[in-house]
């Protein structure tokens, strides 16, 4: 273990520096919720990967399988013994700072890790999938991402039911099925940001999971 991997304090901890991760894509989505910004870093498809792979270590994730040479520390800490790895690591860093987003914090040019806390951590919402369940008089979204392969390994899923009331269930499966108008559905919004986005975010790191466009409401994950 390594004395500086259980500090608990982060560059960059403040809701403005909030950011939704792609799997493999070069842009980001910064800013706090409701005010993010798009920004393109300079990455190929595997930085983009590995600053996903960072993002899912930092954000607590798991791990179904590490890559050797990548060993996970605590505080988001990841520790690269790969020569080919670390100058990816470092060149990656070069270009978040060349776009104006924080560089990696790296010590001794082998440990790694994002500057956020992990509540500051989200992931695109097109990895995620929903079911719809309903068991007697419970209605449950089921909330899931299958396991992603990365330059430190290969993620575990992840997996979370939601329950929610029989009418919000409903109205969703709706929304699922065909765009709703917002006229159709009153304070739709307002109850999917209390009763699924809050608990979305902070255990499964999705922000959004009902946007709006044209006055239509879609989800924003992938349904069956």
């Amino acid at each position: 273990a390594i004395t500086f991997s259980y500090r608990n304090t982060y560059r960059c901890d403040q809701p403005e520096w909030a950011t939704e991760f792609g799997y493999h894509d070069p842009g980001l989505m910064v800013g706090s919720t409701g005010r993010e910004r798009l920004m393109h870093i300079s990455m190929d498809r595997a930085d983009a990967m590995l600053l996903f792979a960072l993002a899912w270590h930092a954000r607590g994730f798991l791990w179904s399988e590490l890559a050797n040479d990548a060993y996970p520390l605590p505080q988001g800490w990841v520790a690269l013994e790969n020569a080919s790895l670390q100058s990816r690591a470092k060149r990656l860093s070069r270009r978040l700072t060349e776009a104006g987003y924080p560089a990696l914090d790296i010590v001794e040019e082998r440990f790694f890790r994002l500057p956020l806390p992990p509540q500051l951590i989200f992931f695109e919402s097109g990895l995620f999938n929903v079911d719809f369940k309903e068991e007697g008089l419970n209605y449950k979204l089921r909330l899931s991402v299958e396991s992603l392969i990365t330059p430190l390994g290969a993620t575990a899923p992840l997996c979370r039911d939601i329950e929610i009331t029989e009418r919000l269930f409903n109205l969703l499966k709706k929304v699922a099925r065909k765009a709703v108008y917002e006229h159709e559905a009153e304070h739709l919004a307002k109850q999917v940001r209390r009763d699924v986005e809050q608990e979305a975010g902070k255990f499964l790191g999705l922000r959004k999971f009902l946007r709006k466009q044209q006055n239509q409401y879609r989800l924003t994950c992938q349904s069956a």
